[in-house]
């Protein structure tokens, strides 16, 4: 091979050359990692060209934008008068921040009370004065209990909770708002609980766990690794040669990831876990191979013979790594494109810098290599040979326990769940999620879905008969299963028609005349403040938003309500009434839809091209097959246990496909290559198995133990998903090794499997006694 000819040319003449530009390479993309940003989770994760933003860009220029954080105050109850001062108090801190429209904040302290007297409207707000003795604080529970906009909405029904709204500025500081919450609710907390919420807040823990990750996963699998390879090659300079590889893989992609424009996400923030499991697997498989070489030469030409033995191997192992990695673009959630795009970068500085770097370093060190002499053995060798005489003996059992993984697999596929669940990114234990409970408990969950009617002209929302026509459908959607209430200008004109008449109950209800809308309009734009006005009909009275609060905790059951509420409206509603449906829900519906195409597309772009590229690499379709067989049934079984185990298919465990094929097909590529390579010195298939399990076989090992030690390291991630990849991961990885070294002889042995090698003649593998070599022209 040319590559290989040009690595061992480096190698062998300039290592020292080569390790000085690596390293000024390092220094120059190095330059651009503190700059790296961080892409907020809880905006979505969709292309900025996507319909659904598209959409809540043209609902927002006319409801405006609908940025709104919140405090919530517990307490055993809210009607304490020290509670309810608290609650004045905070309401004007909140409206001291800079980024908080002051005129819009929403709180007891700042909702007017409107009430008819026989003289007009009494307008008054509900702490104001200040409720201090037991008689008023009685009289405030009770008006507000009869208030329907603020019970069960800003004042939870078992009176212990109540929210403080307020809506931000354009170009607001996420940062500098989350600290300025955190330092609000420190301030007043005891006896009363508070606690910040919104998806701004969420943003910000996220980002903590975000930094938090990229600055404890990387390290932990750096020292697992060195203690790994420590332990495989007893050498503390290989070790550290190896890390000092895989540190600059890390470093090149993290600055080319700044160049790119791509920040940092929950996934990418595992990234560098990743490229040391990967890289290390290089190394490994690198220093092996010199250390066999080591026993039949010296050392400088062992290291160089070494890596033109293994490279073929690890180019073609680290290319269909890349590839698979690469295949993550499919999806249009930025997220895992970004992650997709930089660790499959990130593979290939790693093979390069394995291939040439680390063995300039070994080159420039003396006494560096430790040889295994070939009939020397050790436990792991005769525990590999063992396997070995199993896998022959009891080849066909082998196939059928395989057959029956691979058929309770497809039953868990089939149960597996699907859907976003935002909040579940977090630890259960975690304040975030706490605060989200809460929420769920005392008011309504963290999802609104939003639906516009436009009317066929301007004014029409003053029509009865289209009020009626919002107000019916607010009644469907009222009994949706996850749908705690509904908000719309219907609302309005039926509360201030109500109040109109005394608050007789029998006037709930929307006017027979567009004159007496108008004047119900006017009256509510007169005592209540403009802003709440604006935030659900537009100027024109033409578009009115209809805001659907949910229970829902995930994508799939806010899915559910959208389809409920979107076939009623294509149901009743004509081109006289258009409904759209938008809100940061739909991102979220969006996302799940998004996550269950591209898994499809990511399956489907993974398995038949590595399939061709084995096969053309080993010159043999069925080869080809067989190389992929370990990976393939593995990654059934990891997503049959997750179908078996409720594990839900999100953002997270989306990869899996990609992470499998990265880094499991490593193992099968490289026992097929040497066993390739020792079918030309032995036809008998025993004898042949042995002397690659007891070779590749023993890296392939301590590669596969390398790699679940990085993985469990995401055990200890910030975020629950990762975590859970880092196991499932783990068990793939397992499963890929003990199918490597099982499967693969149990195949042998029981089908004839062609070994083509150029020139030369084309090998079956045989029994002991069976005739073993074929002549060339013997065809598949």
């Amino acid at each position: 091979m040319r590559m290989s000819r040009l690595f061992t040319y480096l190698i062998r003449e300039h290592p020292l050359a080569i390790l000085l530009v690596s390293v000024v390479f390092t220094f120059i993309l190095a330059a651009g990692i503190p700059n790296l940003g961080m892409r907020p989770f809880f905006e979505g994760d969709l292309p900025a060209d996507d319909p659904v933003l598209k959409a809540n860009e043209r609902y927002s220029s006319y409801f405006g934008s609908d940025e709104r954080a919140y405090l919530a105050v517990v307490n055993d109850t809210i009607y304490r008068p020290s509670t309810l001062a608290k609650i004045v108090s905070i309401t004007d801190e909140l409206n001291s921040l800079d980024d908080v429209l002051k005129e819009e904040t929403l709180s007891l302290a700042t909702v007017r009370k409107v009430k008819s007297r026989d003289w007009g409207l009494d307008i008054s707000k509900y702490l104001s004065p200040l409720p201090t003795t037991p008689e008023e604080v009685a009289r405030l529970r009770e008006d507000i209990r009869l208030d329907d906009e603020i019970y069960g909405r800003l004042v939870s029904t078992d009176e212990t909770s109540t929210l403080l709204a307020v809506k931000l500025r354009k170009g607001y500081d996420q940062r500098q708002l989350y600290h300025s919450l955190r330092s609000i609710a420190e301030t007043y907390s005891g006896p009363e609980r508070i606690y910040p919420f919104g998806h701004q807040v969420m943003n910000e823990e996220a980002n903590l766990g975000i930094a938090h990750d990229a600055t404890m996963l990387g390290p932990l699998a750096l020292i697992l690794m060195m203690a790994a390879i420590y332990l495989f090659f007893g050498s503390v300079r290989l070790t550290l040669s190896s890390m000092l590889m895989v540190i600059m893989s890390i470093i090149w992609t993290a600055g080319l990831m700044h160049y790119l424009g791509f920040p940092l996400s929950i996934l990418s923030a595992s990234m560098p876990a990743v490229l040391i499991v990967q890289g290390s697997s290089y190394a490994i498989h690198v220093i092996h191979r010199c250390n066999e070489e080591a026993s039949r030469g010296g050392e400088k030409d062992a290291i160089v013979e070494g890596v033109g033995e293994v490279s073929r191997a690890l180019l073609l192992s680290a290319g269909m790594s890349m590839f698979g990695f690469a295949t993550l673009v499919v999806f249009k959630i930025l997220s895992i494109r970004e992650f997709g795009i930089c660790v499959a970068t990130g593979v290939g500085f790693a093979a390069l810098l394995s291939m040439v770097v680390l063995p300039s370093i070994m080159v420039l060190q003396k006494g560096v290599l430790s040889a295994h002499p070939p009939g020397k053995s050790d436990a792991l060798d005769k525990v590999l040979t063992r396997l070995t005489l199993i896998s022959l003996t009891y080849s066909r059992p082998i196939l059928i326990g395989v057959s029956l993984v691979i058929a309770v697999s497809i039953v868990g596929i089939f149960k597996m769940r699907t859907g976003v669940a935002p909040e579940e990114i977090f630890p259960p234990d975690s304040r975030a999620r706490e605060v989200v409970s809460l929420f769920l408990q005392k008011f309504h969950g963290p999802y609104t879905l939003n639906v516009m009617f436009t009317a066929e002209r301007p004014d029409g929302l003053k029509s009865p008969d289209t009020l009626k026509r919002i107000e019916k459908f607010q009644h469907f959607a009222d009994g949706v299963p996850g749908v705690k209430y509904t908000h719309s200008l219907v609302d309005i004109i039926k509360r201030m028609n109500r109040i109109l008449h005394e608050d007789n109950p029998q006037f709930d209800t929307v006017p027979e005349s567009e004159e007496m809308v108008a004047q119900l309009l006017l009256l509510h734009s007169l005592t209540n403040d403009p802003a709440q006005y604006e935030s659900v009909v537009d100027y024109d009275l033409q578009r009115c938003r209809v805001a659907i609060m949910t229970t829902a905790i995930d994508s799939a059951e806010l899915e559910d309500i959208y389809r409920s509420l979107a076939a009623y409206c294509e149901q009743h509603m004509d081109g006289a009434l258009q409904a759209d449906f938008g809100g940061r829900s739909m991102v979220w519906i969006a996302q799940n839809e998004y996550i269950i195409r591209g898994k499809i597309m990511n399956i489907i772009t993974n398995v038949f091209p590595v399939l061709g590229m084995c096969a053309l690499a080993f010159r043999s379709f069925r080869l080809g097959v067989v190389s992929i067989l370990p990976l393939s049934v593995a990654t059934l079984a990891a997503f049959g246990l997750m179908g078996h185990l409720g594990i839900r298919l999100d953002m997270a465990t989306a990869v899996l496909t990609g992470i499998c094929v990265g880094v499991g097909v490593d193992s099968a590529v490289h026992f097929i290559s040497r066993l390739r390579s020792e079918s030309l010195y032995n036809g008998e298939v025993q004898a042949v198995l042995q002397r690659v399990m007891r070779g590749t076989g023993r890296a392939i090992v301590f590669d596969a133990t390398a790699n679940a030690l990085g993985f469990v390291t995401f055990i200890f991630s910030g975020f629950t998903p990762i975590r859970t990849l880092g196991l499932i991961v783990c068990f793939t990885m397992s499963s890929c090794l003990l199918l490597t070294l099982v499967l693969i002889p149990a195949i042998i042995a029981s089908f004839p499997v062609p070994f083509r090698h150029p020139g030369r003649q084309t090998v079956y593998l045989r029994a002991e006694g069976e005739a073993a070599r074929e002549k060339a022209e013997m065809t598949e």
